[in-house]
């Protein structure tokens, strides 16, 4: 009769584990459920590919294109991000004719005349080895768990420019910038704002992408380069005869 009543009670024992450990993996199942739910409308999602090269119509002067805005998410996963493609060449391009750039953060004056005036500028890219494929992202999030990586906040301007020149990579006044208007403005909008702007688009994988006529063209349209899609991978080719836009 002992051994009944004690095994009985390990059986019991062994059943309240068993349904403890279900809740918990049901309310772990639900937490996340509605996680997924709170970043239906925003999830992590990629702008178009910025690719950095003079040959890019987003840089031509006579458009906007270059305003790009950012949707700003108010949780940890809604935000986007953006690669920036370095010029890329293959090994017969004579290196005299190939680009480089080191892509700084700068303030709106130093945007507006494409003068760097601090004494140690923010670099967010070093397009500096033309014959191998350079990508550089940015996450428009206001916390970044990686050190001495940029943090983005909502009704904020964000500038970047390129003011290297042939020859002279580390120009810090005019170059490419003014010759070529390579400058980007992101403008980062909170979510509110943002849906008022594209109200069709509750999704951020159907919104027009950074003035979208401009940034498509951006992604196909690069003399230097082809854009290639294979099992959902995008990979850049070089093309042998291109040269400098």
């Amino acid at each position: 009769l002992i051994t009944s009543l004690v095994s009985g009670q390990w059986w019991v024992g062994r059943v309240v584990i068993m349904m403890g450990i279900l809740v918990t993996m049901l309310c772990l199942i639900q937490t996340r459920l509605g996680t997924l739910r709170a970043g239906s409308v925003f999830p992590v999602d990629r702008l178009a590919d910025l690719y950095w090269n003079t040959s890019n119509p987003i840089f031509r002067i006579d458009n906007t294109d270059h305003i790009i805005d950012v949707n700003y998410g108010s949780l940890p996963h809604q935000y986007q991000q953006i690669n920036i493609y370095c010029p890329y060449y293959q090994r017969n391009i004579r290196r005299e004719d190939v680009e480089h750039h080191l892509i700084y953060n700068v303030g709106k004056e130093e945007f507006d005349t494409c003068r760097i005036r601090t004494a140690q500028p923010r670099i967010v890219a070093y397009c500096t080895q033309p014959y191998e494929q350079k990508i550089f992202t940015l996450s428009f999030r206001s916390f970044s768990p990686m050190p001495n990586t940029m943090e983005f906040h909502p009704g904020q301007d964000y500038y970047f420019i390129s003011t290297a020149s042939p020859g002279d990579i580390h120009r810090t006044v005019g170059g490419y910038c003014t010759r070529n208007h390579m400058k980007i403005l992101f403008k980062v909008l909170d979510t509110e704002t943002y849906l008022d702007m594209y109200p069709k688009h509750g999704h951020m994988d159907t919104v027009p992408q950074a003035n979208s006529d401009g940034a498509t063209k951006a992604m196909v349209s690069m003399p230097k380069l082809e854009r290639s899609v294979t099992v959902g991978v995008t990979s850049v080719i070089p093309v042998s005869d291109s040269g400098v836009g």
